[in-house]
Parts: structure tokens; C-alpha cells; sequence
């Protein structure tokens, strides 16, 4: 044991500043620094030192400012319990060294073996500025680890030690201490998995000038897909931590994780080359809530309600599997993701109809099954009722190619609803001269009913619906910012003059500034009777125009009200070449050309027959165009978390 004679600095006792570096010494005993009440500065640095006594400081409580103990051998830690050295002794009851330095502002203990940040840094040194453990073997730092009497603390230097948690979870903590303004990081080994979730969380909550001096470097080594990313940068979905196969949770074939925002349990099976259903036991075995089944890519011809964790499961994906039949009480009761895709089925029955029509099951996958479409298969009709559901809808194909939608349900189901219709007229009319006058009525429908309408005879044929007589607005324009003129100068003029009277959604007008151009756009379709759509080669250049015409599309789809009115204001070329879903809805339904001599007769009589009161104002709160049909930046607002 090297270690200097107790008497060399006895005579010294003015001395302030003492170099004691590089002498190779192990031990610090009571007696070699007890003259030396003046000293201010004390350098021990790069020794190898083991054993400091406990009283080694006594006589510098009031003096000693800068304490440098770099790069030596101190560990303050024997077989896992805290220790102290006392008359060259362990000692692991009495005293607590460093606890009287009252004055030290400067504290270097990096590049030694410490393995915890210790009491008398949090609890005595109340003038300490600076504290550098940067370098030793700390495993774990808490928030409460990090408050400091100092009112003066700047900087706590943590930098390449073992730190893989640090638990920040502050709302279990009172006091009046106070986190240093900087406490560096880089260089360790943090795991960003579930055990992290307090740390991400307060760091979310913080604001964006805290963030950057608070926690300085910090960094998630693992897992490896999060790599280099700061915490606060991290989904709180991906905080997750993975639980022992051998638990009381987890099946064997399976990966089990716990996920801790919503405390969930993710059962990951896919790929296991499974023949059946592992047995699901119950997640709050492991504190969750509820599970999160993942059975892709297996051999499964059946779904099979296997164990007491079943009824636990809310998210569901079976895709890729050889799933021939689906039966309504193989599925758990508070289901709300399933995912059925790349499977064998070809039909659902009623019952499972029922069960998948349940309030809390909101999103579903069909696509990839060989469906076979027929006009008494209710799969055609669930899927036309559930468009904003079915999360694969726009992939959804029947087994010969068809897309599953409301055209193919025309198209299968139209001669059947036909024939039944041609037989209840006959049986009610029972004349051949009332079949005749129907089938020119219906051959007919569009110039009987707009010159009905024109001369104001009939007009219970053509009443609005009460569906709309709530809407804000009676139509909203779509169109490409190029065709803006016929807007402006034809259309809106017309349709807004008192002879007709119409309360129009013009986005340049109405839209509301600083909100996201797709909500605007959803919200004047949803709030629209109509949506008069300006079709021209512009407009299939525009990616808003094809946003606005799914949204009226859909709108029309969901509300079962035909809503859209297409007005071919320029030669658009062949039909059959334009996009899908425009391409059916022209096939099947009518269109307004602005060459038409009947075109204004025809657009009012497609527009809805309520109008509002002439002492009406046009506009509503004059508001901006969308960033496309103005070439303007998109100004969106944050989402709120």
C-alpha cells in the first residue's frame, strides 16, 4: 500500500493550493491533509487510489474549492453494498465520505470504478458547481439521483459510463432540489425499451429549450432500430420490452412483448410454421391490459378460441394463412383490428355479418381471398356499407378480378332488381299502355324531369331529401385551379344570383386558414348537398381535384345518396383511359356537358331543390385556397398528443 508519512505537510498549514499527482498512492488516510485548514485547491489525479478515510477531508470544510480525484481506483462499492473507509478498514455503518466538504464547487471523480452516484453529492455540497463522474461503471440513474441542494449546480458529466435506464419518472418525487442545468450523456449504452417510457414521456412534456441543455448527448442504442435516435424522438409505440418465453404468458413458439403506453401484450407467432392456435393465457399475468395477436404466415386452416386470454385479444392479424371458412364465435368478443387477408375465403355468412358490423371492431382486412361475387354473397354489400372500415378496400378484388364495390354490386345485382321491378308494375297496373308509359319514362328520366322541373309541374318527383336539409352548403366546387376562370365568370356567378339562389363552398373563400387542406376538404364534402365536380385534362393533373372527387365518392357511398355531379367542361378524351373509380362513376351515372344547350336547366335540376334565404350572405368568413390551387405553401397545424 502506497501512501505519504502522516507528518510531511504538518508545517504547511497556510498552503492553498497542493499537486499531489502521479505518486502512484493507493490509500488517503485522516492524518495527512489535517494541518492544511487553508487549502483551497487539492490535486490527486492520477494515482491509484483505493482507500479514502472517511474523516481524510475533516480539516477543509470551509476552505476546499477545487477537488480533483481523476483517473484513479476508487470504487466506494465492496461486493454490491456502499462502503467507507475508516483507520484503513472498511467500514459500511459510519460515516459518509465527502460529507463534509461544504464549500467544494469542483468535484472530478472520472476514470474511476463508481458505480452509483452517491448521498453526499445530492444532500451535503451546497455550493457545488460542477460534478464530473464521466468514464466509471454507473448502471442506473433516477431522477431523484439528479436534484441537488446547490442552488448553483451547472453541470453533472455522466458521459461514457454503463447507463442503459434512467428513471425520470418525476411525479413520485417531492423536493425542493433542483436538476443541474446541463447533464451530459453521450456514450452510454441507453435502452430505449419499455423501462425508458418515463424518461421519453418527460421529455416530450418538456419544452423544445429544455430538451436540448437538460439531457445533453443522450442517445438509444438498442434495440438496434432505434439506434442513434434521441428519446425524445422515439414513438411511444416502439417503447417495448420482451418477456421471457419461459413466463406464465408467453407460448413457446411465440416472441412475447409488453408495450407500455397502453399496456399492452404483443404476441408475435408470425412464421412459426403453426398448424393451430397456440393457448393464450390471460396478459394480466404480466400487468397488461389487453393482446396483440400476430399469427401471419403460418399454416392455420381454422381459427380456434384457445385459452382464457382469448377474449383479451383486440388486434387480431391471421393474414397469409389457409384460412378456408371464418366462423362468427371463433373470434374474440372485443375485437377492434382484423386482418383476414391472403387467406382461401370465398363467402361470409350472416351471422359473421353480425359480428363484424360490432361498434368496437373499426378496422378490417379483406383483400388477397379469392371472393367469389356473386349478388347473393353478403360480402358485396358489407363491404359497399363499410367502405371507411375496410382498411384494403382500393385492393379489394373478386376472384375473376373485379374490384368489390358499388359498381360491381350494380352490375351483379342490377337485372335482378330489374326483373322484380318490371313484375310488381305489371301486377299493379295490369295494362300494357302503363308498362309503355313507364319504359318511356324511364328511357326518358332525365329530360322528363328537367322539363318538369323547368315549367315547376310535378316537383314531388324531384323533392330534396330530408338527409340534406341540415347540410351547411348547398354545393361544393371542385376543380383545378387552371379552369378557375369558368369558375369564377360562369359557374359561380350563376349559381349564386338571386334567380337561383344556392349557398356555394368555394375554397378560396371558405376554407378555414392554418387547418389541413385535406380535413377542409373532407369537411365541404361532408357539409355539401352536392359536389359539382370541374372535369377537364387540368383537373385529372390535380392532386387535390382526384382528393376532392374520392372524398364526394366516398361521401356519396357512405350517406347512400348519389351527391356528385360531374360537368365535362373539356373534351376529356376516351372514358375508358381515365382513372378506375371516375371511369365506373361515369359508366354508371349521368353527366352535365357546359356544351349542352340544357346544361343550366340540367345543373339545376341536379342540384338539391332547398335554398336558402335570400337575406343570406354568400360568404363564410372570407378564407384561403388550398397551397395547390394557389401554388402557396400548405400551412398545416400540429397534431394535438
Amino acid at each position: 500500500m502506497r501512501m505519504l508519512p502522516d507528518t510531511l505537510l504538518q508545517d504547511a498549514i497556510n498552503l492553498r493550493v497542493l499537486h499531489l499527482c502521479y505518486n502512484k498512492l493507493t490509500m488517503l488516510n485522516k492524518h495527512l491533509l489535517k494541518s492544511l485548514r487553508h487549502l483551497e485547491k487539492l490535486h490527486l489525479e492520477h494515482n491509484q487510489l483505493h482507500m479514502i478515510d472517511v474523516d481524510a477531508f475533516t480539516s477543509q470544510t470551509e476552505s476546499l474549492i477545487t477537488l480533483n480525484l481523476s483517473r484513479n481506483s476508487i470504487t466506494l462499492n465492496e461486493d454490491n453494498r456502499d462502503v467507507f473507509y475508516s483507520n484503513e478498514e472498511i467500514n459500511i455503518t459510519s460515516g459518509i465520505i465527502f460529507s463534509t466538504l461544504n464549500k467544494v464547487q469542483y468535484l472530478d471523480l472520472s476514470f474511476n470504478a463508481i458505480v452509483k452516484i452517491l448521498d453526499p453529492f445530492k444532500n451535503f455540497m451546497k455550493d457545488l458547481r460542477t460534478l464530473d463522474l464521466s468514464h466509471n461503471l454507473i448502471t442506473h440513474v433516477g431522477y431523484k439521483d439528479l436534484l441537488f441542494p446547490s442552488p448553483n449546480i451547472d453541470l453533472v458529466n455522466l458521459e461514457s459510463n454503463k447507463i442503459t435506464h434512467l428513471d425520470f419518472d418525476r411525479s413520485r418525487i417531492e423536493t425542493r432540489h433542483r436538476l443541474p442545468k446541463e447533464i451530459l450523456l453521450a456514450n452510454n449504452p441507453l435502452n430505449c425499451d419499455c423501462m425508458s417510457y418515463p424518461l421519453v414521456t418527460y421529455l416530450k412534456a418538456e419544452p423544445d429549450s429544455s430538451k436540448s441543455f437538460l439531457l445533453k448527448g443522450l442517445q438509444c442504442a438498442q434495440p438496434s432500430k432505434l439506434f442513434g435516435l434521441q428519446p425524445q424522438d422515439v414513438q411511444l409505440e416502439d417503447l417495448v420490452c420482451e418477456i421471457d418465453t419461459f413466463s406464465e404468458f408467453c407460448p413457446a413458439e411465440c416472441k412475447c412483448y409488453k408495450r407500455a403506453v397502453d399496456q399492452c401484450a404483443i404476441v408475435n407467432c408470425n412464421a412459426a410454421n403453426l398448424t393451430h392456435v397456440p393457448i393464450i393465457h390471460s396478459p394480466s399475468n404480466i400487468g397488461c391490459n389487453f393482446i396483440e395477436l400476430h399469427l401471419a404466415q403460418n399454416k392455420l386452416h381454422y381459427l380456434s378460441n384457445a385459452g382464457e386470454g382469448w377474449n383479451f385479444v383486440r388486434w387480431l392479424n391471421v393474414s397469409n394463412n389457409s384460412l378456408g371458412t371464418l366462423f362468427a364465435e371463433s373470434l374474440p368478443e372485443m375485437l377492434e383490428l382484423l386482418d383476414v387477408s391472403g387467406n382461401q375465403l370465398t363467402a361470409i355468412d350472416a351471422a359473421l355479418i353480425g359480428k363484424l358490423n360490432q361498434s368496437t371492431l373499426h378496422n378490417i382486412s379483406l383483400a388477397l381471398n379469392p371472393w367469389d361475387c356473386y349478388c347473393e354473397n353478403q360480402l358485396l354489400t358489407f363491404v359497399v356499407d363499410n367502405v371507411a372500415r375496410i382498411t384494403d378496400y382500393y385492393t379489394l378484388q373478386c376472384i375473376d378480378g373485379k374490384p368489390i364495390n358499388l359498381a360491381t354490386l350494380k352490375e351483379l345485382c342490377g337485372t335482378i332488381i330489374l326483373s322484380r321491378l318490371y313484375i310488381s308494375v305489371a301486377v299493379s297496373m295490369a295494362s300494357v299502355g302503363c308498362l309503355l308509359c313507364i319504359w318511356l319514362y324511364a328511357k326518358f328520366n332525365l329530360a322528363i324531369k328537367v322539363w318538369l322541373f323547368r315549367h315547376n309541374l310535378l316537383q314531388w318527383l324531384v323533392t330534396e331529401e330530408h338527409t340534406d336539409m341540415n347540410k351547411r352548403y348547398d354545393a361544393f366546387i371542385s376543380y383545378s385551379h387552371k379552369d378557375e376562370d369558368f369558375v369564377t365568370k360562369e359557374l359561380l356567378p350563376r349559381l349564386e344570383s338571386e334567380e337561383l339562389n344556392f349557398k356555394i363552398c368555394w375554397h378560396v373563400r371558405d376554407f378555414v386558414p392554418g387547418e389541413m387542406i385535406a380535413n377542409e376538404i373532407a369537411k365541404a364534402v361532408e357539409e355539401s348537398r352536392r359536389t359539382i365536380i370541374i372535369l377537364s385534362l387540368n383537373y385529372f393533373e390535380s392532386m387535390w381535384g382526384q382528393m376532392e372527387f374520392s372524398a364526394a365518392y366516398l361521401q356519396s357511398l357512405v350517406d347512400k345518396h348519389n351527391r356528385v355531379i360531374p360537368i365535362i367542361y373539356q373534351d376529356i378524351g376516351d372514358i375508358d383511359q381515365l382513372d378506375p373509380q371516375l371511369r365506373a362513376y361515369l359508366k354508371t351515372n349521368t353527366y352535365v356537358r357546359w356544351d349542352d344547350p340544357w346544361f343550366w336547366d340540367k345543373l339545376h335540376y341536379a342540384m338539391p331543390r332547398k335554398r336558402r334565404p335570400k337575406d343570406v350572405q354568400t360568404t363564410d368568413n372570407m378564407r384561403m385556397a388550398s397551397g395547390d390551387k394557389l401554388n402557396l405553401p400548405i400551412i398545416m397545424t400540429p397534431p394535438i398528443k
